[in-house]
């Protein structure tokens, strides 16, 4: 296959119909509470079901708050389950939020399609590549990709989508001589079927109270201009 013709085939991918995962840390051993990665959790789910009528699974449930800590291990269920469910189904679905405890329910829905989101740290000192874990875990994006390559072919041909928000924990970081920048985002390098975005971005943690305006408002990111006006018709 030539390089235009590679070229040619990524610009005809279109997804109608594609299961979104959302997967985030939000509480973490010994590092600053990520309230930014609640609130875009939140708000990348209403995006998705509201506005687009995707079906929409996370590893974070608002009603247990225990689903705000994720480890490495209950990623790798989460991950391995929907994995499992679509070998078992054929093309597998999936019920239910909070640490990686959906199940398939064979409803005999087809994605053609991935979008996976992670919102969280970044391994500290590491590159652009990272994502932390509630416990303290770090793990290559590249590696979490692999997952769902390598433990099921139904995915083979689908586009697949990965998006990676990670958050910059501002004194922490300052003290350890990393830059602090606004929004940053770079495009990841991409095989013929994958897309790949990742997104360094701040968020305020002084703020606690959900009451508050800034406390419902999301990062930097996930509440600019695209998303504000994609969701305009929407009751946040």
């Amino acid at each position: 296959t030539s390089d235009k013709e590679k070229s040619e085939s990524k610009r005809l991918y279109e997804i109608k119909n594609p299961l979104v995962l959302l997967a985030g840390a939000i509480k973490y051993e010994q590092r600053q509470y990520l309230e930014g990665a609640k609130q875009d959790l939140n708000l990348l789910q209403i995006l998705f079901e509201k506005k687009f009528g995707y079906q929409v699974l996370s590893t974070y449930d608002p009603q247990k708050p225990s689903s705000e800590s994720l480890t490495w291990k209950e990623l790798d269920n989460y991950i391995g389950k929907h994995c499992m469910n679509w070998i078992r189904n054929g093309n597998g679905n999936g019920n239910g939020n909070g640490n990686g405890n959906g199940n398939g329910n064979g409803n005999g829905t087809k994605y053609d399609g991935l979008i996976f989101v992670w919102c969280g740290y970044e391994g500290l000192g590491m590159s652009n590549d990272t994502i932390m874990t509630s416990d303290k875990q770090v793990r290559s994006f590249k590696a979490i990709q692999d997952m769902f390559v390598r433990q099921t072919d139904y995915l083979m041909g689908k586009p697949k989508i990965f998006l990676r928000i990670t958050y910059q924990d501002g004194p922490l970081e300052q003290a350890m001589g990393k830059s602090i920048a606004s929004n940053k985002m770079w495009f990841g390098d991409e095989e013929a079927d994958i897309f790949t975005v990742s997104v360094n971005t701040q968020w305020k943690g002084d703020v606690i109270d959900d009451k508050t305006e800034n406390a419902r408002r999301g990062s930097q990111f996930t509440m600019s201009e695209i998303v504000l006006d994609r969701t305009s018709d929407m009751d946040i």
